[in-house]
């Protein structure tokens, strides 16, 4: 979160981003491990809101692996709600949207 690293003279921790008993072993499993300044760390747990914005990225990253019955079969439930999965949808269409109206930008720089 913060980008520091031990040659910055800052204490490193691993956040298991499933954590708790049930998901920590299954976390570092599929290496859903962030490496964070000791602050930071305490930062992620005491904002349930932030914790699950890292779980919901995961998720999805894993889901681009696999898939949600696999995510689901692992961690034995989803983080994401419907209503994450049309905002994801909707964001995938604006970053193409995006990335196309560039592209056609650029091409006619270059005529």
């Amino acid at each position: 979160m913060c980008g520091r690293k031990a040659t910055d003279g800052v204490v490193l921790t691993t956040h298991h981003v499933f954590h708790g008993n049930k998901f920590k072993l299954v976390s570092e499993r599929y290496g859903m491990l962030l490496t964070l300044c000791a602050d930071c760390h305490k930062r992620l747990h005491a904002s349930r809101e932030l914790d699950r914005r890292v779980q919901k990225m995961c998720q999805r990253e894993f889901e681009n692996r696999y898939s949600r019955k696999e995510f689901i079969s692992v961690f034995k439930k989803s983080w994401l709600m419907p209503e994450d999965d049309r905002y994801y949808k909707q964001e995938v269409f604006l970053r193409r949207a995006v990335r196309t109206m560039l592209d056609e930008a650029d091409n006619l720089h270059l005529e």
